[in-house]
């Protein structure tokens, strides 16, 4: 739902980061982004929220408002995990 009808708050420019924020939904999506990378996530999701990347399958945590991990296809999709 977020994707669709939430508010666009840009988080980082390389690789162009933003989120979309609904009140019942979330999202961060990095798109130009290859390889490791580290993604600010801190004004989106809370220190230690298990969030699940949507393209590349990963799972990761919150840690120091980012998250670490290996970007598969040139855009991360990042969303909580119920």
């Amino acid at each position: 739902m977020a994707l669709a009808r939430g508010a666009h708050r840009m988080l980082g420019d390389s690789p162009y980061t933003f989120a979309r924020v609904h009140p019942d939904d979330r999202v961060v999506v990095a798109v130009g982004a290859e390889g490791a990378v580290r993604l600010s996530v801190g004004k989106v999701f809370a220190e230690g929220a298990v969030l699940h990347d949507a393209y590349g399958g990963e799972t990761v945590t919150v840690s120091d408002g980012a998250v670490a991990l290996a970007a598969a296809r040139g855009v991360v999709l990042l969303e909580a995990v119920p």
